[in-house]
């Protein structure tokens, strides 16, 4: 015989403590973290280590993903949700944060921080440290002197 559907059992409410959130259902919470995927703390590791190696030199993101045994979708979404930001964006942002420590720290040329740092030329290392630090390297370099 089949019991009619208000009749089949309940799962029991789970009480709410006061000044507690409430707790999300097990099912809910298991599907958002399947929407949301991110790295083990060694593919995040392994990942920035190799971005940072050589700084000088591009890194194909499909290697990275190859290396953490991940397809390239997967991997660049996972990074994203991980870090905060696609792979692209912080290889970007620690090539400019090196190219600062060689500005604050050496005398080396401009256009040779651009070079080691990465960049195509001195003109494209200009415009993206300009965008990040709102003023170009050339007086960023004369005004840490000034002071």
């Amino acid at each position: 015989m089949v019991e009619p559907l208000a009749a089949r059992a309940q799962p029991p409410e789970i009480p709410v403590i006061s000044g507690e959130p409430e707790l999300m259902p097990l099912r809910r919470e298991r599907a958002m973290a399947h929407a949301r995927p991110g790295l083990a703390p060694w593919q995040v590791s392994l990942a920035k280590q190799m971005m940072s190696r050589d700084m000088s030199r591009a890194i194909a993101v499909t290697d990275l993903a190859i290396q953490c045994r991940l397809s390239l979708s997967h991997f660049t979404r996972a990074f994203a949700n991980t870090v905060g930001v696609s792979p692209y964006a912080w290889f970007v942002q620690r090539r400019l944060q090196h190219a600062e420590t060689l500005l604050n720290e050496t005398s080396l040329p401009i256009a040779e921080i651009a070079l080691e740092c990465g960049f195509a030329d001195q003109a494209h290392f200009t415009r993206a440290f300009a965008k990040a630090f709102g003023i170009p390297p050339a007086r960023w370099r004369r005004e840490l002197y000034s002071v």
